[in-house]
């Protein structure tokens, strides 16, 4: 059995300097990366936004052609979509049949708010490569046609 001075004299060898590696101090790989980062030019920055602003637009205007209303979100990595009107569940039991079906999984939104709240939300990631977007609405095409043709609306 560990006793109390043989535990703390366990944790202060084995358990704290890595502790202390890993949240106090910055490791050589990440000052070199933020060394590089903070030199960058401005131009990979721009980059960078111009084309997650890109994967947005497709993500949205895809989402919206598909009857999900869809907000514009500045300075995030999602999408809160409302669920279409033609749904008469909440965004987690739709999620779960897109899921059952082998299509597309998002975030319910109930679980970003308080009880009772954002049971009419999906979330969506637009942090992906163009194609894995373009693959995911054409999945979402085919399970509101598959879901709206069957008896789960």
């Amino acid at each position: 059995t560990w006793l109390p001075t043989r535990s703390f004299r366990a944790y202060r060898i084995y358990v704290r300097p890595p502790h202390d590696v890993n949240t106090i101090c910055a490791v050589s790989h990440v000052q070199a990366a933020l060394s590089a980062l903070v030199t960058s030019s401005d131009a990979y920055f721009n980059q960078l936004r111009e084309g997650y602003d890109q994967r947005r637009q497709l993500l949205s205007e895809g989402l919206r052609k598909l009857g999900l209303a869809v907000n514009r979100i500045e300075g995030a990595y999602y999408v809160f979509a409302r669920i279409p009107q033609w749904w008469r569940g909440s965004g987690s039991e739709l999620n779960a049949k897109l899921i059952e079906g082998g299509f597309v999984a998002g975030v319910p939104g109930d679980v970003f708010y308080g009880p009772g709240g954002g049971n009419e939300f999906l979330r969506y990631t637009f942090c992906k490569q163009r194609s894995t977007l373009e693959l995911a609405l054409e999945r979402l095409a085919i399970a509101f046609d598959t879901l709206r043709s069957s008896r789960c609306v």
